[in-house]
C-alpha cells in the first residue's frame, strides 16, 4: 500500500517471521497488527513501537512490558507469546506477540451493545478485579487501566491488555526508571489517581489501579465519568483530580443503592490510605454486595444487617414466616375456644349453684298445689282428650260428653244419645271437630265452630281402641332422613314439655302455669310423678 495514496502508514508484509494480515489499531506509542504465526499456525496480535516514537525511555518501557507480561498467566489477561526487534530501515523497533482475541469489543462498546443488567455488570467487574489482582500479587501495577484496555470476548469474559505503562514493583531500579516522568503524564487522565498526577510522588503502587477500577465501575454504572475534564488545560485537569471529590454516582442514577455507592466512593477516595488497598479487596466487596452480605466500604448497622439477611434468605424467611403466621393463628383459635369453653363452663356452674341454692319444697307439699285451677268437670271422666294446639279439652262423663276452652268457656255440643260407659274421643289439631265413638257401631263427628248436627259414621263391627284426627286431607309425605326424623321428635318432646298446659287430677281439669311447672321441676319433683299429671 502506498502511503501517499492512502494517507496511512504502509502495512509491512512481515515482522519477525510473522506474516502481517491487517492493522488492528494504533495508540500514542505503538501500532497493533493482526498476523499469522507459522508454527504453531494461529492468528496473533503483533504490537510494534510507532515510527518517530522510538526513544530510549520508550524502548525501556516497551521491553519492561514484555518482561512483566511474561510473568502473568491468567485467563482474563491477554497472553504474551514472543518478543523481538524489527528493522524497517529506520532502525530496530521492539515488538511483542500477544494473544489474538477475535470479535472482541472494548468494555464501553460491549456495555452499550448488550445492555446487560446491573448484576451482570457487577459480575463482569469482579472478573476484571480478579485479573488486576493477579498482576498485583506478582508485583505488577498496570497504571493505565481504562475501558479501552479491557476487551470483552463474545463469551462475555474480560481480557486486560496493554501494560504499556505498567511497572514491576519488584524491580531494583524503580526510582531511576519511574514511568511517570516529571512534567509528562503517561496514561488516560480521566482514570488517573491523584498521586499519579502529582510529580512529587514517585512511589506509585497498586492503589492507583484501585482508583482506576473505581472510575471504570463509575462509568459502567452511570454512563458518566467521575469528573468532567473535557476541554480543560492539563494543569486544570490535574488540579481537579488532586483537590476535588468526584460527584456521587446517585447524582446520575438514583437507582444505585447506598451500599453500591459506598463501594464506588471508597475506591475513588482522594487519600490512597483510605481506599481499598488491593484490587482483590474491591472485587471481594462487590461479591459481598451481590450475595447480600455486609460490605467493608462502610459501617453496616443492625437494621442494614437485618435487611441483608432477609434479602439473602428471602425464600426460607417467606416459608418460615408463613408457618409462624399459621401457628399463631391456630394458637389464637385454640385459646379463643378454650376461653369460650371456660365461659360456658362458668355459666353452667352458676346455673347449678343457683339451682342448689333455691328453696326446696317441703316434703308434705303436693305438686298439684303449684298448678292453677281453671274449671271443674264435677266427676271422674271416662275418657279425656286434648287438642294438639292445647286450647280445648273434651271429656266423656256418665252424664254425657262435654268440651271446654282453656279460658273457662264451655263448648255446647249437640245431643248424641251414645253409650258413655266405653267411649273414645279425639279432637282435631285446631280443635275444630270432635270425633266420638262408643262401644257399639256408632261414630259421630261434631263441628265445634259451626255447631252443626252430628255426622254419623257407622262401622260394621269391632271395638274402637284409639282414634286420631287431622285438620285437612293428608298429603303424601316425602321420605324423611333419619336426621330429620330425630330432629322432629326432639321438637315434639320440647313442645310437649313447654306448651301443653292441661292436666287432670281427681276429676278436675287444671290449666298448668308454665313458670310454676318449671319451678316444680327445678325443686326436684320426680319425673314420673310429674308426667302422671301431664297425661
Amino acid at each position: 500500500m502506498n502511503p501517499s495514496e492512502s494517507g496511512k502508514r504502509e502495512i509491512p508484509r512481515e515482522i519477525g517471521g510473522y506474516r502481517i494480515i491487517d492493522m488492528l489499531g494504533e495508540g500514542g506509542m505503538s501500532v497493533v497488527y493482526t498476523a499469522m504465526q507459522a508454527h504453531p499456525q494461529r492468528k496473533v496480535a503483533v504490537k510494534v513501537l510507532r515510527g518517530g516514537s522510538y526513544m530510549p525511555t520508550a524502548t525501556r518501557r516497551f521491553r519492561q512490558e514484555v518482561e512483566i507480561l511474561g510473568q502473568l498467566d491468567h485467563p482474563w489477561i491477554a497472553k504474551v507469546y514472543d518478543a523481538g526487534s524489527h528493522d524497517d530501515g529506520t532502525g530496530g523497533m521492539p515488538f511483542l506477540v500477544m494473544e489474538y482475541i477475535p470479535d472482541a469489543q472494548e468494555l464501553t462498546d460491549y456495555l452499550d451493545a448488550t445492555k446487560i443488567d446491573r448484576r451482570d455488570e457487577l459480575k463482569l467487574f469482579a472478573m476484571i478485579c480478579s485479573a488486576v489482582e493477579h498482576g498485583h500479587q506478582r508485583g505488577v501495577v498496570h497504571r493505565d487501566l481504562k475501558p479501552g484496555n479491557i476487551l470483552i470476548t463474545p463469551q462475555g469474559e474480560p481480557k486486560v491488555i496493554d501494560f504499556g505503562v505498567a511497572r514491576s514493583t519488584g524491580m531494583g531500579n524503580v526510582g531511576e526508571e519511574a514511568i511517570t516522568e516529571a512534567g509528562r503524564l503517561v496514561g488516560t487522565v480521566q482514570f488517573m489517581a491523584p498521586e499519579q498526577v502529582d510529580p512529587r510522588i514517585q512511589d506509585i503502587d497498586a492503589r492507583c489501579d484501585v482508583y482506576a477500577l473505581g472510575a471504570i465501575l463509575y462509568r459502567m454504572l452511570t454512563g458518566h465519568l467521575p469528573r468532567s475534564l473535557e476541554g480543560l488545560p492539563i494543569y486544570e485537569a490535574v488540579r481537579m483530580i488532586s483537590e476535588e471529590e468526584p460527584a456521587r454516582p446517585t447524582t446520575h442514577d438514583g437507582t444505585i443503592d447506598s451500599n453500591l455507592e459506598a463501594i464506588v466512593m471508597h475506591a475513588l477516595a482522594q487519600d490512597r490510605e483510605k481506599r481499598y488497598q488491593t484490587a482483590g479487596a474491591l472485587g471481594r466487596d462487590i461479591v459481598r454486595y451481590l450475595a447480600d452480605k455486609p460490605i467493608k466500604a462502610r459501617h453496616v448497622g443492625s437494621m442494614d444487617r437485618l435487611q441483608l439477611f432477609l434479602r439473602r434468605n428471602r425464600r426460607p424467611v417467606l416459608v418460615w414466616g408463613s408457618l409462624v403466621i399459621v401457628a399463631v393463628g391456630v394458637a389464637g383459635f385454640v385459646w379463643w375456644k378454650q376461653d369460650e369453653s371456660a365461659l360456658q363452663l362458668e355459666k353452667l356452674q352458676d346455673e347449678l349453684r343457683t339451682a342448689r341454692e333455691a328453696p326446696s319444697l317441703p316434703e308434705e307439699a303436693d305438686p298439684v298445689s303449684l298448678l292453677e285451677e281453671r274449671f271443674s268437670l264435677g266427676e271422674n271422666p271416662i275418657a279425656v282428650t286434648v287438642s294438639e294446639n292445647g286450647t280445648t279439652l273434651a271429656a266423656a262423663l256418665e252424664s254425657g260428653v262435654v268440651a271446654w276452652r282453656l279460658d273457662g268457656r264451655r263448648v255446647p255440643l249437640p245431643s248424641n244419645n251414645m253409650d258413655t260407659s266405653d267411649m273414645t274421643l279425639a279432637l282435631t289439631a285446631k280443635a275444630t271437630k270432635l270425633i266420638i265413638a262408643d262401644s257399639g257401631p256408632r261414630v259421630r263427628i261434631a263441628d265445634l265452630e259451626r255447631r252443626q248436627p252430628l255426622k254419623r259414621i257407622d262401622r260394621r263391627s269391632g271395638r274402637v281402641e284409639a282414634m286420631a284426627a287431622s285438620a285437612r286431607k293428608p298429603k303424601r309425605a316425602k321420605p324423611k332422613s333419619k336426621e330429620i326424623r330425630e330432629q322432629e321428635q326432639a321438637e315434639t318432646w320440647r313442645e310437649a314439655l313447654l306448651m301443653r298446659q292441661l292436666t287432670l287430677c281427681n276429676g278436675y281439669a287444671i290449666f298448668c302455669n308454665p313458670g310454676k311447672l318449671r319451678e316444680a321441676m327445678k325443686n326436684s319433683v320426680s319425673r314420673g310423678h310429674l308426667l302422671r299429671y301431664l297425661k
